[in-house]
């Protein structure tokens, strides 16, 4: 943890070209260290799960023999979060990182601790087969393919030694067959998996002020004389203040009946 917000860089999200301490944020903070070494974590969009735990096994990798996998849900997402994790090694200063010899598309090597670092897509059948996985992601998993279970999750986490890592992390998409499906099985106590979900209102960024642009009358000064009853409960339960009840309500108004599946809120 230390050595991730030490050591390592990230893009500043509102300045292009701006790269600053991979600082994390308290719900990414908490996530990390509650990990338990088989995890499924249902999220609100935009809290960098991914690259909070993308960043931790990056760290992971640089222990010797080491084999970690990210799986993204589709072809295009690879070649981003591979991009993604080589942003983060090419921030860290040369005397605190092992030497790379192969950078690609879709992997980093490193041969003088014989470590690998490399990302998949559910689509591939071959994903995960061949050699031990000390650390694999499952990135976005509930978007995955319907055949991804049995074709690939299920033969890459049989490649996972005891003490290796796994965490399943997506936002929900319905009832899906992967993350819905361990999740549900994680809340009776019959899963191998420890279940973490992080609602909306942990993300420090899910705010607006009254003076942001085009809100209507209601959502501005006195918004608290405009709650409804899921409002008035989410602030005597939670604690929220009126800046995060107005955030909600502009997300809601964007994203309609989807709100609730890209921003859970329990």
């Amino acid at each position: 943890m230390g050595y991730l917000e030490n050591f390592v860089q990230i893009p500043l999200k509102d300045a292009e070209g701006t790269r600053v301490p991979f600082k994390l944020w308290p719900v990414q903070r908490d996530l990390i260290h509650s990990l338990s070494g088989r995890d499924v974590v249902v999220k609100d969009s935009q809290q960098g799960i991914t690259s909070s735990i993308s960043g931790d096994f990056l760290i992971g990798t640089f222990v010797p023999d080491t084999t970690t996998v990210i799986m993204a849900h589709k072809g295009q997402t690879t070649e981003r979060l591979l991009h993604r994790v080589q942003v983060m090694y090419e921030s860290i200063p040369e005397a605190m990182k092992p030497e790379i010899d192969h950078n690609s598309n879709t992997e980093l090597r490193f041969p003088k601790i014989n470590s690998v670092s490399y990302v998949v897509t559910a689509r591939e059948e071959v994903a995960g087969r061949g050699e031990p996985i000390q650390q694999l992601l499952l990135s976005e998993c509930a978007f995955y393919v319907p055949e991804a279970r049995r074709k690939v999750v299920i033969p890459a986490l049989q490649r996972v030694p005891r003490g290796g890592r796994v965490v399943m992390e997506s936002t929900p998409n319905g009832e899906d067959p992967i993350l819905w499906s361990e999740a549900q099985k994680a809340l009776i106590g019959t899963s191998n998996f420890k279940l973490h979900v992080l609602l909306w209102w942990a993300n420090p960024d899910n705010w607006l002020d009254a003076n942001y642009p085009n809100l209507p009358k209601l959502d501005r000064e006195g918004i608290e004389d405009t709650y409804d009853e899921r409002e008035r409960q989410l602030v005597e339960l939670q604690n929220l203040p009126s800046a995060q009840i107005r955030w909600r309500r502009w997300k809601i108004r964007e994203a309609e009946e989807l709100f609730f599946q890209e921003h859970p809120e329990g």
